[in-house]
């Protein structure tokens, strides 16, 4: 936990891991799952809680530091070309070089 201010803020956008508990409504993931995802705040910490909505499973030959930045580049792009870019459905965009070379 960081303290600004007022506010106790635990740091952290991506995530990957195992799944330790579901929620009763979720169909898509299974305890012992491997996942990766993001969450608005607190993916550093020792247990994070997410939505299920942003969580994939990960094949077992990805590691967990891989998975965990791939949603990192996914949501820079998703940014990138639907808030600053305002690209809209009938539009296409194809990056002229791998936005994935500017992260880590």
């Amino acid at each position: 936990m960081y303290d600004f201010g007022h506010d106790k803020i635990a740091m952290g956008l991506e995530v990957s891991g195992v799944v330790a508990q579901v929620g009763s409504k979720v169909t898509h993931l299974a305890v012992g799952d491997r996942v990766a995802g993001f969450c608005a705040t607190g993916c550093f910490s020792t247990r994070p809680v997410l939505n299920a909505m942003p969580c994939v499973k990960i094949p077992d030959d990805l590691g967990y530091e891989d998975a965990a930045i791939i949603t990192g580049v996914f949501i820079s792009v998703v940014y990138s070309l639907l808030d600053i870019g305002q690209l809209k459905s009938d539009q296409v965009s194809w990056p002229r070089s791998s936005m994935s070379e500017s992260v880590g």
